[in-house]
């Protein structure tokens, strides 16, 4: 699919959870590696729910880390979610892992997130879940923006550039 579409493989991130696994087995470790080598990136979801543990980290060819939004939801006033996010986050600098804070909704959160160094996050305050068709559109505003288009342009006309 990557030489189909002509897509860079670093721009590709496949989000699996551990339950997905089920067991650590050559075959998907090796799947897995070969991915990686390729320059795909991993990402181990939902982090520090369920089954997650430090050895599925050391096992697994990940390279990153999402932390599950229950550890976000209560940073802001309870000592004992900050640090445990504050331990996952150094977790992730040990293990050269980029971390992502999932569940981010309020300015707030956002702030002490940075403060305690993650410099990823998704959430309602960045943008909620919409159908493939209004991020397409999304895509196209942003991306005839960022060429300074001709006003009036529809998805339809040809792209001008303006020097």
């Amino acid at each position: 699919m990557l030489a189909a579409t002509g897509l860079p493989p670093a721009r590709l991130k496949l989000e699996i959870t551990e339950s997905q696994l089920l067991e650590e087995t050559d075959e998907v470790i090796g799947v897995m590696a070969g991915l990686r080598d390729l320059g795909v990136r991993l990402a181990l979801d939902d982090f520090g729910t369920g089954h997650s543990s430090l050895s599925t980290l050391r096992a697994f060819p990940f390279s990153d880390l999402k932390i599950d939004r229950c550890f976000i939801q209560g940073i802001l006033h309870d000592d004992r979610s900050r640090g445990l996010l504050e331990a996952i986050l150094q977790v992730c600098r040990v293990m050269e892992l980029d971390c992502v804070a999932e569940g981010v909704e309020t300015e707030e959160q956002m702030a002490m997130v940075r403060s305690l160094g993650c410099t990823h996050a998704q959430g309602y305050l960045i943008g909620r879940p919409e159908p493939a068709a209004a991020i397409r559109r999304t895509l196209w505003r942003a991306a005839a923006q960022s060429r300074n288009l001709l006003p009036g342009m529809t998805d339809g006309d040809t792209v001008a550039v303006l020097a």
